[in-house]
Parts: C-alpha cells; sequence; structure tokens
C-alpha cells in the first residue's frame, strides 16, 4: 500500500493553521498573519514584504499537530541561476513567522527547476518536514499569486501560495504486490521482464508484515519510487512526481543500511525478530550519488546475499538533498540539508507493514528463512 511517507495519518496539513505575531490564549491566535496554512490541507500562502495581511484568528498550536509528523518548512526561490545575488530563502516552524524578503519581483517562477532560472523565469519550490531530523514529508510548487491562478511575481504582489503535494511510498501486502515502491529484479538492467518481486505475508507476534523473499548466494537489484499526491484530489499520483523532484538536489551519497528487523510494541519499546539475522548481506545505492544534480527516482540498489547466510534483514536508507540550490543568499542565509527517506525519527528503523504505518525500513527474508524459523508464521491465502 502506497502511504504518505512518515505520517501514517491521512492527512499532511489536517488543520487550519496560522502563524502569527500575535497573543496565543490556548484555544486561538490573534494577530497578523506573515502565513496562512489552508484548512483543506493542500496549500501554505506567504506574504512578502510590502503586502498588508489580514487579521485572522485560528485554532491554537497544539499537540494533535506532532500526531501529523510536518513542523517545519523551507521556501526557495531563484530569479536566475547565473546571479548568485538572485536567490531568496527562507525557513520557519509552525509557530513562527515565514520572514520570506528580498523576492526578486518580475520574474515568472514557473517551475521548480532551477535550470529554468534565466532572468525571466523563475524556479520556486517549498519544502515541508521535520524540524528534528529534517525529513522531507512533501513538495510544494507556486501556483497563485495574489490569490489568482498564476506563477509571475510582480512589483506589487503582496502574496504567493504554494500548492503542497505529499511524497508517498511504502511495502505492499502479498496479494498487492504491484502496488509496493520497492520491486525486486535479477539483472542490472532492472526492466520490468526481469521483476522477481516475491512478498508473503508474514505474522510476526501476531501482526501481519510484508516480507520479500530474495535468494541466497546471488545479486539482486531493486528499485525503490518515489511517488506524490495530486495537489487537487490528494490521491497517489507517480506520473507526475518529476514536476516536484526537479527541485530537489542531492546534497550527498546516499546512506544505505541493514538492520535487525524490529516493530514498535506499547510502553515506547520495541521488538526485534528472534531469528538469525543475515549480517553479511551486502547493500550499495547505485544512483543518486553525483552531487548536484537533480534526484534520481526511483532510488536504485544492489544486494548481495551469501550462501549459508540465510535469515531476516531490514533495509534502511536515506538521500540527503537540498531545494534547488545551495548557494547562499546575499544576506548569508544557508541552505538545509533535507532527507528522502522511508521514515522519520525513531520509525525510521521500524519495519513497514504495508498498511501506511509510520514504520520505513523493508523487511527482507534471505534464503530459506521463511521456511526455516518457526517465529515466522506465513499467512496462507
Amino acid at each position: 500500500m502506497k502511504k504518505l511517507i512518515f505520517i501514517g495519518l491521512g492527512a499532511l496539513l489536517a488543520f487550519a493553521l496560522v502563524t502569527c505575531d500575535g497573543i496565543q490564549d490556548g484555544n486561538t491566535v490573534l494577530g497578523i498573519t506573515n502565513v496562512e496554512y489552508s484548512a483543506d490541507a493542500k496549500s501554505v500562502t506567504l506574504y512578502l514584504e510590502g503586502g498588508v495581511p489580514v487579521t485572522k484568528t485560528s485554532r491554537a498550536l497544539a499537540s494533535d499537530l506532532a500526531k501529523v509528523g510536518h513542523d517545519f518548512f523551507e521556501v526557495v526561490l531563484l530569479a536566475d541561476v547565473t546571479a548568485t545575488s538572485s536567490i531568496t530563502r527562507a525557513s520557519w516552524e509552525i509557530g513562527e513567522a515565514a520572514g520570506i524578503k528580498n523576492v526578486i519581483r518580475n520574474v515568472d517562477y514557473d517551475s521548480a527547476d532551477p535550470d529554468n532560472a534565466d532572468g525571466t523565469n523563475g524556479a520556486a519550490v517549498l519544502f515541508v518536514g521535520r524540524k528534528t531530523d529534517k525529513a522531507l514529508l512533501a513538495i510544494g510548487l507556486l501556483t497563485h499569486v495574489d490569490g489568482v491562478l498564476g506563477t509571475e511575481i510582480i512589483s506589487t504582489t503582496t502574496k504567493v501560495t504554494f500548492t503542497v503535494a505529499a511524497l508517498v511510498a511504502g511495502a505492499a501486502t502479498e496479494s498487492t504486490v504491484l502496488a509496493s515502491s520497492f520491486i525486486t529484479y535479477d539483472d542490472p538492467g532492472m526492466t520490468t521482464s526481469d521483476i522477481t518481486t516475491d512478498i508473503k505475508d508474514a505474522v510476526i507476534d501476531k501482526k501481519v508484515f510484508p516480507t520479500y523473499k530474495v535468494p541466497a548466494d546471488d545479486t539482486i537489484y531493486a528499485t525503490y519510487q518515489i511517488g506524490s499526491t495530486d495537489i487537487t484530489t490528494g490521491v497517489p499520483d507517480v506520473d507526475n512526481i518529476d514536476k516536484y523532484l526537479i527541485g530537489v538536489i542531492t546534497e550527498s551519497s546516499p546512506v544505505s543500511e541493514f538492520r535487525i528487523p524490529r516493530f514498535p510494541i506499547s510502553g515506547n519499546q520495541y521488538k526485534e525478530i528472534r531469528s538469525p539475522w543475515a549480517e553479511k548481506t551486502a547493500v550499495t545505492v547505485l544512483n543518486n550519488s553525483t552531487v548536484g544534480t537533480p534526484f534520481e527516482n526511483p532510488i536504485e540498489f544492489r544486494l548481495v546475499t551469501v550462501d549459508g547466510n540465510d535469515g531476516f534483514i531490514s533495509l534502511a536508507f536515506s538521500v540527503p538533498v537540498y531545494a534547488i540550490n545551495d548557494t547562499a543568499t546575499a544576506d548569508n542565509v544557508n541552505a538545509i540539508t533535507w532527507y528522502i527517506k522511508p521514515g522519520f525519527g525513531t520509525n525510521y528503523y521500524n519495519i513497514d507493514d504495508g498498511k501506511g504505518s509510520a514504520g520505513g525500513a523493508l523487511l527482507l527474508a534471505v534464503g530459506d528463512a521463511m521456511d526455516d524459523y518457526i517465529e515466522i508464521v506465513v499467512v496462507n491465502k
């Protein structure tokens, strides 16, 4: 099942929150807004210098927000890729003012592609995620200027709106193999004719987890596809993801690792699968290693298993990225390093249950692991 990456809840911006320089009384926030989050969970509006935002009231910031996952934003606008002084960058937490300033005017910021920026057309993108670990949860594109559909910021523009799409990905259950973001292949060409994905639903401690069977003593290739939600319907939309990811630039080489599989239990504790661990299995990320180029989707892997080292293992990974450009602004605001990864915080290492959970790690069974270890019960269809 494709899920909103890292979130596990059915919405990204689930509350009509307003960031204000005002007074919070515990129930409402009163003041003059600098940034507004739409009630329909689809857009973020920023007031530019010279704008005269209206007085707003909203629900107070509450602990409910933490359940949604996001709490940090970065907006980047680039007018001309050849002019280092033409980049605008601002970041803020929910509850803070955005503080966006020095936006270059009379430019049409009609895409997120930095190569699009030539002084007449520009690039703009909004990143939405977590402050603590900079997990990238969603991406926004500029869609409205002064409340009207369009992308050109002129001298009189007072506010701009970014329409936000959540990133989606995840494991699949045995009955929905084709919906999986993680696909395995037996050939480095990784074409559809080479697909070997074999998912079995396994019961572990009375919980069902999709488990990818991979052969022992072999080299296996795999891809992990990042998708997005359609910005109008909220439905997962893999085909249009490129228009968002064109503004996501690789900051450094990806990190991947195998771990002893674990899943959460009550009391903020975790339980590991009690079976041999396929510790000699090796993983390499094959792409997204060229710094300064757009994020390559899907992420490609090579897995090497070892004869006689059957067992269970979980795969976790992250790709460091930044928005559009890593050049500091004229007032010395530096780019922020974000991470594309299948889980955030402590959920990063938890097994993905294929049902939209916050767990991000993929559970692999090497060789005859599912047949040999009685702790794992395969669900019979």
